[in-house]
């Protein structure tokens, strides 16, 4: 993170600092900071959280609550290879719609007769969700079945099943006061229009920690 980020930031909470010498380094900056040579650095909260896990330092150290920064994160792939962008971005969608219309990994199974239209839209019981993708109809109810909703996911990496311990925060849907909507799954004819997905896919934050 940006000197001057941090500056303006803990400058406008009325927080005095010194900057210790600067490192590219990530490794150097824990070290220091668990040596006591620092009293805080700047860090994606994951990565903050992570170290403090792995080194079994959660005891003995906090993610400061007190956000720097917003700033989107989201999966990867390869240049050129748009067949597996969209399936990579729309599978993230149909975690997402997952999480809205309550399927679990442990009911989804039982939920593929549903009367409920987006219900069986999503998971292939009316057909049509899978040819934009070039897979199976079943494709968003495999997901959903191995790996659960969206909610499921997060909880079991991040949140609270995970040593992260994360809260959902802005990673809760819209509808409980986050910033994650899914796209609609289906144009007018019944088919993903897998062009017209925007880029933004996960937001996650940065945060201060100290000892």
């Amino acid at each position: 993170m940006k000197t001057g980020m941090i500056v303006r930031a803990l400058g406008m909470a009325g927080v005095v600092l010194t900057l210790c010498a600067q490192t590219a380094a990530a490794e150097a900056m824990y070290a220091a900071l668990f040596a006591s040579r620092c009293a805080g650095m700047t860090q994606d909260a994951t990565a903050l959280a992570a170290v403090l896990a792995t080194r079994n330092k959660q005891a003995d150290y906090m993610v400061l609550p007190q956000l720097i920064s917003r700033e989107p994160l989201g999966p990867y792939v390869r240049r050129g290879d748009d067949s597996w962008v969209d399936i990579v971005r729309w599978s993230f969608q149909a975690m997402l719609l997952a999480k809205e219309l309550n399927l679990t990994k442990d009911r989804v199974a039982g939920e593929r007769q549903s009367t409920d239209a987006d219900v069986r839209q999503l998971l292939g019981t009316i057909p049509g969700n899978s040819r934009a993708l070039g897979l199976e109809e079943d494709w968003a109810y495999n997901i959903i079945r191995q790996v659960g909703n969206y909610g499921e996911s997060f909880d079991r990496n991040l949140g609270a099943g995970s040593p992260l311990k994360f809260e959902r925060g802005v990673n809760a849907l819209w509808t409980k006061g986050g910033l994650m909507y899914p796209l609609p799954m289906r144009s007018p004819q019944g088919v993903i229009v897998a062009r017209l997905v925007v880029p933004r896919i996960a937001v996650t934050i940065r945060a201060f920690g100290t000892g």
